[in-house]
């Protein structure tokens, strides 16, 4: 296994608002959302919605094959420590280390009947639509998989997503993920 043993990844759950007080005195506030540009369609909008709604009950559920459908072939994940996992067989390698190290809790929303949440209510910051073919959602999470920086309470991390369309159908081509500090 490559780089895979140093990998830490979090939960993706939703915050209240993104507006809110942080969990660690440390962290600053977060900023209000804000959406950059318009899409193409609003076809492409609700895609784009469909395909984050897909990958957050693909990673509740921990279920590899399905988070795998939701990146394109040639996918770029990178973690907060700098480790790079390309395409789906190294994510693959990646996703299964880190759900072995963290087990699912059981209260994770992965059912695909449940109503979908806002931009906003999944702790998203922004979105950020370039050209016809791609957009950039950056996300925040906290979570208690790894240790906040202050050693106590909740770890508290950016996601960026860098989303392509590529004949017809929108899928994750980056991923960065970045602890929070000052």
């Amino acid at each position: 296994m490559k780089a895979a043993r140093y990998i830490l990844f979090l939960t993706l759950l939703p915050l209240p608002s993104a507006a809110q007080e942080p969990a660690e005195p440390d962290y600053p506030a977060l900023p209000e959302y804000r959406v950059f540009a318009t899409p193409a369609s609003p076809e492409d909008e609700r895609a784009i919605t469909e395909l984050m709604d897909r990958f957050s009950r693909a990673w509740g559920a921990q279920d590899i094959d399905a988070l795998l459908t939701t990146y394109t072939e040639d996918a770029e994940w990178t973690n907060a420590f700098g480790w790079v996992s390309r395409g789906h067989d190294e994510l693959r390698e990646t996703f299964e280390w880190v759900f072995d190290r963290f087990p699912a809790t059981g209260d994770e929303d992965a059912s695909a009947d449940a109503e979908p949440l806002s931009d906003e209510e999944r702790g998203r910051l922004s979105r950020r639509y370039i050209g016809d073919d791609a957009a950039v959602i950056l996300s925040v999470t906290e979570s208690d998989w790894g240790e906040s920086r202050s050693g106590s309470g909740l770890r508290r991390v950016h996601i960026n997503y860098g989303r392509a369309k590529h004949e017809g159908e929108w899928r994750i081509a980056h991923q960065l993920i970045m602890d929070a500090r000052r």
